[in-house]
């Protein structure tokens, strides 16, 4: 998780204002800031990161080598780790790039949760299709309900399809019905 180092060196947790100084240590590496609060939540300042270059090779070593630089600063960001990388590639889903893997961190699509999406009812390879299933909130409840209806092997487009829609477990079973469980 983040771990932030450094105290405002003025009363801007009750309000004030002042100078501050305070890091952000990732994996990625450290976002070492500095500036003056004019008010709460109101300054300016300068910010320096700096990559952990072992996070780098780590990245490097599992295809993951990015891009642009600007790919470490969002890493960081989004708290995007090692073990997101190899946890996902364990579950069937591995990152094709730092943008799957920035994406993943920031929407929180962990391991367990692909883990939770596999069934009979989706079959779930890619991660991008994890990621769409999380940004439009498709969940194991949504997918055992799927499966509930009598749907089997739904690929992610479709799954995502229904839930963009509102179609909803019971809406499931009565199309399901209607086709005579032919999907």
């Amino acid at each position: 998780g983040r771990r932030a180092r450094g105290a405002p060196a003025c009363g801007c947790t009750r309000g004030g204002g002042g100078p501050v100084a305070f890091s952000v240590v990732q994996e990625a590496g450290t976002l070492a800031c500095t500036g003056t609060l004019m008010r709460a939540f109101e300054g300016t300042g300068r910010c320096r990161f700096t990559s952990d270059p072992a996070f780098e090779a780590a990245l490097a070593a599992r295809g993951l080598a990015p891009e642009r630089r600007s790919d470490m600063l969002a890493m960081l960001l989004v708290d995007a780790t090692i073990a997101l990388a190899d946890g996902l590639t364990d579950a069937g889903v591995k990152p094709d790039d730092t943008d799957d893997l920035i994406a993943a961190a920031a929407l929180e699509v962990t391991p367990a949760y692909v883990r939770e999406l596999q069934s009979e009812a989706l079959v779930l390879t890619d991660v991008e299709d994890a990621i769409a299933c999380k940004a439009l909130g498709v969940d194991g409840a949504y997918v055992r309900g799927l499966a509930a209806a009598g749907y089997r092997k739904l690929s992610a487009e479709d799954v995502v399809g229904m839930k963009a829609l509102g179609v909803t477990d019971e809406y499931a079973v009565a199309m399901n019905r209607a086709t005579q469980g032919s999907k």
